[in-house]
């Protein structure tokens, strides 16, 4: 396994690139090197400060430069009442920095899109704009947020598979309809 997702998901994701794919990623890891290894380009958003140093550090000793690295750590809610970027052992800090920061980027930019960070529920809502049609959203842990996810996605064709017992992990594929 690299990063947190599954060797199964880098395959299926490997077997989704060409030369010109784009790709955006919430969560940095070891699976940003690999992406940023197989994609013609990479935005990837990270919160953890480790996590994004490390990153930095590989990318620049691999001399990556098509991948950019953004860190967007969540900041104390001003508004304790607001739970609309929590996360859950975050519950007095907002990652509304973080989730949007796709909106730098154009409608349908992104080949493939990969939630495996903070706020699942409110990056698949942001992604779905910013995904190309055919293009591939894929969901980490989706075990943990399918009913919250349907309302984005609906009839979406969908490939999922499990870890397996005793504790299944989910990775659910949606690709995004060619044509509304």
């Amino acid at each position: 396994m690299l990063g947190g997702l599954s060797d199964r998901t880098l395959r299926y994701i490997a077997d989704n690139t060409c030369p010109y794919t784009r790709l955006f990623e919430w969560g940095a890891g070891e699976s940003t090197m690999a992406f940023a290894e197989r994609c013609a380009f990479v935005a990837s958003v990270e919160h953890a400060l480790p996590y994004y140093e490390n990153v930095k550090n590989r990318l620049e000793q691999e001399r990556l430069k098509n991948c950019r690295l953004e860190f967007k750590p969540p900041v104390k809610k001003v508004d304790p009442d607001d739970f609309n970027y929590v996360s859950s052992d975050y519950h007095d800090h907002s990652f509304e920095d973080y989730v949007r920061a796709i909106e730098a980027y154009r409608d349908e930019d992104f080949h493939i899109i990969v939630v495996d960070g903070r706020c699942r529920v409110r990056c698949v809502e942001a992604a779905s704009p910013k995904l190309a049609p055919g293009g591939l959203l894929v969901l980490d842990d989706a075990q943990r947020y399918m009913e919250m996810v349907r309302a984005v996605v609906g009839n979406w064709e969908c490939d999922a598979w499990s870890s397996g017992p005793p504790r299944p992990v989910w990775t659910m594929v949606w690709r995004k309809p060619k044509s509304a």
